[in-house]
This record gives structure tokens, sequence and C-alpha cells, in this order.
């Protein structure tokens, strides 16, 4: 008959085994977790953005060609005027409409127009990146539309 593998062990060894589980529990579920710093304002805006625009590929079966076909695509489609708008900045971000992110490389879908402190969020393909001047020369904007430096 073939013994549990806990019954195999020594006592001494099953003791330290649910220390070591009441030392990892103790450690997770402690009160001095590390708070997650909330993304900025910016940041939430675009991937906002990138999910409607997602949402509307799959609907219209091609890109948006504006900010009304991509309202109803929206979480609350009533905010297009503020999601569409950076906070950092105050001015409208730039939207390359009409292109579709899952065709080639990744491309330039978004960006802010100035930034803050030298550096704008932008993004690119998927994905929401917060780039100095110098990184945002290097990116890949879609052929159609000529980056802006």
């Amino acid at each position: 008959m073939r013994s549990s593998p806990a019954s195999r062990c020594s006592p001494g060894a099953r003791t330290r085994g649910i220390a070591f589980v009441l030392g990892v529990a103790a450690l997770v579920g402690g009160c001095n977790r590390p708070t997650i710093k909330e993304a900025a304002k910016s940041s939430q805006n675009l991937i906002l953005l990138q999910h409607a625009y997602s949402k509307a590929i799959q609907e219209l079966k091609r890109p948006p060609d504006n900010a009304k076909e991509l309202a109803p695509f929206l979480v609350e489609p009533g905010a297009i005027d503020e999601i569409l708008r950076s906070p950092d900045d105050g001015e409208p971000y730039v939207v390359h409409w009409g292109v579709d992110p899952r065709a080639g490389e990744a491309v330039v879908l978004a960006y802010e127009k100035n930034g803050k402190n030298g550096r704008r969020f932008v993004l690119w393909g998927h994905v929401v990146q917060r780039l100095n001047d110098e990184e945002f020369k290097t990116t890949r904007f879609p052929a159609r539309y000529p980056p802006p430096f």
C-alpha cells in the first residue's frame, strides 16, 4: 500500500512546511501592501481611445474615419470630447483616422500634440507610452500621416 506524501514527511518537515506557507500568507495578506499608482489621465484617455478604435474596426470592418464614427464604441459615448482632449496640454489628441493598427508594423495611432514637461503620451499600435521628444522622433508614423517634426 502506498503512503501519501504527507505521511512520508517527518513531523519536523511538516511543521517547517506549514510555517513557510503561513509566512508567505502573512507577507501576501499583510496590511503593508504596496499601492498601485493610478495611470495618468492622458494615458487612460488613449487607452479608452484604443479600445473604442478596436471595437469600431470589428463592427465597421474597417478603421473609423473620424470621431463621429468612433463615438458609439466608447464606454461613455457622451464623453468623446473629454476623451479626445489631452488634460496635460489642453489640446485635442492628434488621431490618425482610418489607420488599421493590425496591418503591418506598429505605427503611431494617436498622440498628445504638445504634452507636458518635454514628454507626451503616444498610442503606438496597441500600447500607450510616454516619450520624450527624441524618442518620439524615432517612432513610426503611418505612410499617409507625415511626422510633425
